[in-house]
């Protein structure tokens, strides 16, 4: 996770491609993020002068739409004079829709294909701000001679992935578009504080079983079943050490097993994973009043990890490589900077918390951009897994 975000470009980066499209070494001034990005390119057989995308019907999440639209709609009138277009696409790089007040940014994305159905994965369309964001799943840049295919070089494109709030299954990608010439230092800020805009319409729109689901799953968390998972018949909702120990499991076959059982009853059992190895667990069916609905919880502390625990062993808890010796580590914060000295002050702040493997608390007002600040911070801390926030409002109080 802790790769370079948001970096210029080298300024020699038309040679440094071309060098790379002859088969010699890249020079080390060229983002490691670029390079993979290229290599990838390169194995899928993309062709740098000739390419083929496919322009089809797009099946975007309609969860997605109905939060995403409303908020790209108030951005274009606020982008109307600037020279930029937004773009949605689905999670699989199919572009949505498009809004842009600008003619000749959109008039060059109707030029190069960039419509509504085309497909911008990479290896259809190489590297670029829609099927790049996809492939690293997180916040990227790609500008001029970054791209990979020479018909999308008059571009800097910013794309940042749109996450379900609860399973954090990405939903989506929203990129910002604009020519080279155009490019400026705000547009990741802006593209990030969007996405968490669209992420607080979409818990805004869970159902009312979704919600208890997530505040079942939060009390579990806080009381500290580490390796727990809560699944319903159409819900996962897991730890990042549940998520890892899960990988490749099938949710339905998590559930068939769940629902098989009587309410408020608990069995030991083995799982299978998609690895082909077993790992041993409690399944407890939960009352169906307990979150609205049936679910059973999923808690993985009789594996090797959860057997660590209970024996007293403690995980090692390092400390990471200060932010400040890693500059290309650095990239997401600094694009949050500004000169107010009380931001300054934050960023400070940001960045050292970002060096030790701690859970951190971040109060500010709605739309001061907490979850921005968040996703900076974890892009800097090389922490494995997936960023998990446990959002206030959601979390229903006990006590006096």
């Amino acid at each position: 996770m802790g790769r370079r975000v948001v970096e210029k470009p080298a300024l020699d980066m038309p040679e440094r491609r071309a060098e790379f499209l002859s088969g010699c070494d890249v020079s080390v001034d060229v983002r490691s993020d670029v390079v993979d990005s290229w290599q990838r390119c390169r194995a899928y057989g993309v062709d740098p002068d000739d390419l083929d995308f496919p322009i089809h019907d797009v099946d975007l999440d309609p969860t997605l739409s109905r939060a995403a639209f409303p908020v790209l709609d108030r951005l274009s009138e606020r982008l109307s004079a600037t020279r930029t277009a937004l773009v949605l696409a689905s999670d699989v790089g199919e572009i949505s829709r498009r809004w842009g007040g600008d003619r000749t940014v959109m008039a060059e994305l109707d030029r190069v294909l960039a419509v509504p159905g085309a497909c911008m994965d990479e290896r259809h369309a190489g590297t670029n701000g829609l099927g790049t964001t996809i492939e690293l799943d997180r916040a990227v840049v790609i500008s001029g001679a970054e791209h990979f295919a020479q018909l999308f070089q008059c571009f800097t494109c910013v794309g940042a992935p749109i996450h379900h709030p609860l399973t954090r299954q990405p939903l989506g990608v929203l990129d910002l578009v604009c020519r080279v010439a155009d490019t400026n230092r705000l547009m990741m800020p802006l593209v990030l504080e969007t996405v968490e805009q669209i992420e607080r319409s979409l818990v805004e729109a869970l159902s009312t079983s979704e919600r208890a689901m997530l505040r079942h799953y939060l009390a579990l968390r806080r009381a500290g079943r580490t390796e727990v998972a809560l699944v319903g018949e159409k819900l996962l909702l897991a730890s990042p050490t549940a998520s890892r120990l899960l990988a490749g499991t099938d949710p339905t076959d998590l559930w068939v097993r769940a629902s098989a059982l009587a309410q408020d009853r608990a069995v030991e059992t083995q799982l299978s994973l998609g690895n082909g190895e077993t790992v041993s667990c409690l399944l407890e069916r939960l009352p169906d009043d307990v979150v609205g609905g049936p679910a059973a919880v999923i808690d993985l502390a009789s594996s090797s990890a959860g057997a660590d625990r209970r024996a007293g062993v403690r995980p090692a808890r390092t400390r990471r490589v200060p932010a400040e010796s890693v500059p290309s580590r650095r990239s997401m914060l600094d694009a949050l900077s500004c000169r107010s000295r009380a931001w300054q002050q934050v960023l400070h702040d940001a960045r050292r918390s970002a060096t030790f493997d701690l859970p951190v608390l971040v109060q500010g007002e709605v739309g001061t951009g907490k979850l921005t600040l968040l996703r900076a911070m974890w892009q800097s801390s090389d922490r494995p897994g997936a960023l998990e926030v446990v959002d206030a409002a959601l979390v229903p109080i006990e006590g006096p």
